[in-house]
């Protein structure tokens, strides 16, 4: 397990608990490490659940690359699912 993990899994579950500005923080750990720009910094900053965790996904899905993470995400977020996309429904 990387550091880099234990922070991006730390921002989701401060975010889950509508604790945004912690989460920005902790989000932020792994941001600066890789040269990025703090969150809040980022164009269309919003202190919003919906949009930190999409953001939070992003990083994820950047950060873990090739580590086997994306299908665990996938299947625990629930993102390909009948009742959250009707696209992949074949009925």
């Amino acid at each position: 397990m990387r550091n880099a993990e234990i922070w991006l899994n730390y921002a989701e579950s401060l975010c889950g608990a509508d604790r945004l500005v912690e989460a920005c923080d902790a989000l932020d750990k792994t941001r600066l490490r890789a040269n990025q720009p703090s969150i809040k910094e980022v164009p269309d900053f919003q202190l919003d659940k919906a949009w930190l965790m999409k953001r939070i996904y992003n990083e994820r899905r950047v950060e873990l690359l090739l580590e086997n993470h994306r299908f665990f995400d996938v299947r625990r977020w629930d993102l390909i699912s009948d009742k959250n996309n009707k696209r992949f429904c074949l009925k």
